[in-house]
């Protein structure tokens, strides 16, 4: 399965890019739950696009779930 990373621009009041959501997408997306969907997200923007490329130096957000929060998020991730 081809699992593709997806950015979705954050807009400021006057239009401007803020941010990007970062998401899971790929032909069989509907089979992965949440933490395998976030673990795709982060290990395709880290390992294969780059988070510079990915996000052209703007903040990202990822959604995580209550149970990968419970975990803690890495370092490489901190807010």
């Amino acid at each position: 399965m081809i699992a593709l990373v997806a950015r979705q621009p954050i807009l400021d009041k006057n239009l401007n890019i803020f941010s990007y959501e970062l998401l899971f997408r790929g032909k069989d997306s509907e089979s992965f739950n949440g933490e395998q969907a976030t673990a795709q997200v982060i290990m395709n923007t880290l390992e294969s696009i780059g988070f510079t490329n990915l996000t052209e130096g703007q903040p990202a957000f990822i959604n995580f779930t209550a149970e990968l929060l419970k975990q803690g998020i890495p370092d490489l991730l901190a807010p």
